[in-house]
């Protein structure tokens, strides 16, 4: 059975309170972009001007959100950070999700695509901005509009300072996103001490 899918169309950042709200999807970019065919996930976070105001990204990374709801990303960042909001285009996750991935496994399933005939390798980090992140995951954008999925097990928060998933191109050409979908997989997970003085890019490792 198909999984009923709430669609985010607007996000605010942790610290403010951002809540879950259903919403109805935007009529042209599923004209454009086949979102609601691709994606069969629990939660759906659609691109829009919300999503972009509460985003990060470094200067060298160019991002733009068009008519059809989607964001187009371009330029390679000068870190390789997977900690924090990570180096790339950093997408706050809803507070919703940060909260009930917390201890379980999460999946990120990405909708995107390449901007141009050829394909993108894109990489992609769940990171908890706290107490760990998945490290840098390889995906591929493609010609067409396809899904692209990672999986995290994700350590219990602490102070809950806000999940990001990030996402850059390993060489700089462009490619765009649609959406972004979220399941939570409970697991027992062992999380192990972690030392918070590093900040180095390995699965586990604080921010």
């Amino acid at each position: 059975m198909r999984k009923s899918i709430l669609v985010f169309m607007a996000l605010g950042l942790a610290a403010c309170g951002a809540s879950l709200e259903d919403a109805t999807p935007d009529t042209a970019a599923e004209a454009s972009v086949p979102v609601s065919d691709l994606l069969d996930s629990a939660y759906v976070l659609t691109m829009s001007e919300a999503v972009l105001e509460n985003a990060s990204h470094p200067e060298t990374l160019t991002v733009e959100l068009d008519d059809r709801s989607v964001i187009t990303i371009g330029g390679r960042p000068s870190q390789t950070a997977s900690y924090g909001r990570t180096s790339g285009f950093g997408i706050q996750v809803p507070v919703e999700i940060e909260s009930e991935a917390s201890g379980q496994r999460v999946e990120v399933a990405v909708v995107l695509k390449s901007s141009r005939a050829v394909p993108v390798d894109v990489q992609a980090a769940y990171s908890t901005n706290e107490v760990g992140n998945s490290g840098w995951q390889a995906l591929q954008a493609g010609s067409d509009w396809a899904i692209a999925t990672f999986q995290y097990d994700v350590p219990e928060l602490v102070n809950g300072l806000g999940d990001f998933v990030g996402l850059q191109s390993a060489t700089g050409d462009s490619f765009e996103i649609a959406a972004i979908g979220f399941d939570i997989i409970p697991v027992e997970v062992a999380v192990s001490d972690v030392d918070t003085d590093t900040g180095d890019n390995v699965p586990g490792e604080p921010n």
